[in-house]
């Protein structure tokens, strides 16, 4: 598929947000010429394009600058302005996952559609997470992050299923669903009736719990500390390639305490991506 997102546009700066779901890769768009060029395929294309436009506050609905926004399976990464506002320009139409988060405010992610020829017009509200103000980090060289520290400290104590970036390459899977699918607690359900690919429970020694109806049971899904919403397409989650760790827990009593505040009742699958998990 073309390339998910060429470049933005945000406060000012003209940019480009362009693909499918399967791929991303940003670069800078040039400037026309003093000529105008016939219509060509590039018009034809933009035309098939949606906006993004947005805006964060916190819970009092004050606007937050400085929020970091992020789409999944890409590398876009923007921050709100003195506004407490966003937009994204030239969106192939499709069907993401979006990531909002600050630091000493709980994250959110959503689910958004974005339709050709139309402004897809979001908000958002984050909590703050208490504990007044949080120190200041200096990082003065790359390497393993806080998340990755934990997670390899949660992995010698043998509580919950891991894979690292490396189990991941010796396994070769092209997709977050097949890699999904090699653990016991876990069930790649699909519907067929929509075509979305949801994660379900098991119980029962292996019984299977249905994706719909009252035995449903979704598995709460976190990347990068952003826990997904409830209901959505794994096929939006990131690529083998670009996690560094994936962490699986069958019910509430093995998850980690720091995600107390999350639905766990039907276990939990963390994912560390290798770009997300350096912060």
């Amino acid at each position: 598929m073309a390339s998910l997102f060429r470049s933005f546009l945000f406060l000012g700066a003209v940019g480009v947000l362009c693909a499918s779901p399967a791929a991303a890769q940003q670069r800078a768009r040039t400037l026309p010429s003093a000529t105008p060029k016939p219509a060509d395929r590039d018009t034809v294309r933009l035309r098939s394009m949606g906006v993004i436009d947005g805006m964060v506050t916190d819970s009092g609905f004050v606007p937050m600058q400085g929020a970091e926004i992020g789409v999944l399976r890409t590398t876009l990464k923007i921050s709100t302005n003195t506004q407490g506002r966003f937009r994204i320009i030239d969106v192939q139409s499709g069907t993401y996952i979006l990531t909002v988060r600050r630091f000493g405010y709980r994250p959110t992610a959503s689910v958004i559609s974005v339709s050709a020829g139309d402004t897809l017009r979001l908000s958002y509200a984050l909590a703050s997470m208490g504990g007044g103000r949080l120190d200041t980090v200096r990082v003065t060289e790359r390497q393993m992050s806080r998340n990755l520290t934990e997670f390899e400290r949660r992995r010698s104590l043998g509580v919950g299923k891991f894979l690292t970036s490396a189990d991941l390459e010796k396994r070769g899977s092209i997709d977050i669903a097949t890699v999904l699918r090699g653990f016991s607690t876990v069930w790649v359900a699909r519907d067929d009736a929509t075509g979305i690919t949801s994660l379900q429970s098991r119980r029962d020694q292996g019984d299977m719990l249905y994706a719909t109806g009252a035995g449903a049971c979704p598995i709460q899904v976190v990347v990068d500390n952003v826990p997904m919403p409830r209901e959505f397409d794994v096929e939006l989650l990131p690529r083998p390639k670009e996690i560094a760790g994936v962490e699986v827990y069958g019910g509430p009593s093995g998850t980690p305490a720091q995600f107390n505040g999350m639905d766990r009742r039907c276990g939990m699958v963390l994912i560390w991506t290798k770009d997300g998990s350096i912060r």
